[in-house]
């Protein structure tokens, strides 16, 4: 379950992502997949999220917020005992021309 909204002027387009893994979901990405994102915050509004991007594993809890940058294979495991809901403001690279 999740959504997607997009807006703003500029020099990218800002999508807002929202999900609701339940527990012991894996969503997984690739490098690739990331390449056009320009910039990414992910912010934990209920339940618990990992993210596995190499090393260390941070564990997100509600009000928790992380940013990252350079594209790489990233896990998001929900390992709480609830269906986790969190919100990722995903800024999308404007195509070159």
């Amino acid at each position: 379950k999740g959504g997607r909204g997009r807006g703003g002027p500029g020099k990218g387009v800002l999508e807002l992502v929202w999900g609701e893994p339940p527990p012991g979901a894996d969503i997984a990405y690739t490098a690739a997949s990331d390449a056009v994102i320009a910039g990414q915050q992910l912010v934990v509004i209920s339940g618990q999220l990992a993210i596995r991007r190499d090393a260390p594993t941070h564990i997100l809890a509600p009000g928790d917020c992380l940013r990252w940058g350079p594209p790489m294979d990233t896990v998001f495991p929900n390992q709480g005992a609830a269906r986790c809901r969190y919100a990722v403001a995903l800024l999308r690279a404007s195509p070159a021309g």
